[in-house]
């Protein structure tokens, strides 16, 4: 049987952007364990075979624990940097992955960072779920069937509001839209069709998102500006959905 699952965390983990005292870089890196060499990838393997009865206990049913720790140990051999963290915080950040029950690897659901802690005085291994990994974890909840994320161009017919039935959301798309895009928004909707939770962000604000990207000067912020808005949307939806592990 999983171990109960902490929602609270999971929804400061799916935060779009990183605290201000946390910087991506460690001012000198911490020794992994000795008794491997770093380009075998072994230490990792070492520093995770204690907890994995934990491991095992935190992850929901439909996660086959092998293979999750497998996926896991992969992942973080393809990371750079992971050799600034601390075994103890390898351990601590894949107990943290656990218990959200997302693997990583193909299916894209997380992210694993190396991240410098000013706090904590160390690189701490966070995991951070990917917009594919909010709509796994909504799902699993039974309470969402569906989430759309969508721009809003200028002269379209776009509304959001409340009142004493409920929260709504109009949007007109134009077949061809003529202005630019003032607005993406994400809407996630219940099992009866109705709104469960919705995210609307000006421009201003999918820019200041992307600005805490590595990549918001190339790569996909460049080549597929839409397609990455529509993401940022529903990665602001996540703290306002219910999410399940398992």
């Amino acid at each position: 049987m999983p171990v109960a699952v902490n929602t609270d965390r999971i929804r400061q983990t799916i935060q779009a952007s990183p605290p201000s005292s946390v910087s991506t870089a460690a001012p000198s890196a911490a020794a992994p364990l000795a008794s491997a060499p770093l380009s075998s990838g072994g230490w990792l393997s070492e520093a995770l075979h204690p907890i994995r009865p934990l491991i095992a206990r935190a992850l929901p049913n439909q996660v086959n624990p092998e293979r999750f720790i497998e996926a896991t140990l992969t992942e973080l051999r393809s990371i750079d940097k992971v050799a600034d963290c601390p075994p103890a915080e390898i351990c601590r950040g894949v107990m943290r992955l656990a218990q959200l029950g997302l693997e990583p690897g193909v299916a894209g659901h997380v992210n694993l960072y190396p991240t410098w802690s000013k706090a904590r005085a160390t690189t701490e291994l966070v995991p951070r779920p990917t917009y594919k990994g909010i709509m796994e974890l909504a799902r699993r909840s039974g309470r969402v069937r569906t989430i759309r994320a969508n721009p809003v161009y200028d002269g379209e017919d776009f509304d959001h509001f409340f009142d004493d039935s409920g929260e709504h959301l109009l949007h007109r798309p134009a077949i061809e839209p003529s202005g630019p895009a003032i607005a993406y928004y994400a809407v996630a909707y219940g099992q009866d069709q109705r709104i469960v939770a919705v995210a609307v962000l000006s421009i201003a604000e999918v820019e200041r998102r992307r600005s805490y990207s590595r990549r918001a000067s190339s790569g996909a912020w460049v080549d597929h500006y839409e397609a990455m808005g529509r993401k940022t949307a529903i990665l602001a939806l996540g703290p306002f959905l219910p999410l399940t592990a398992g």
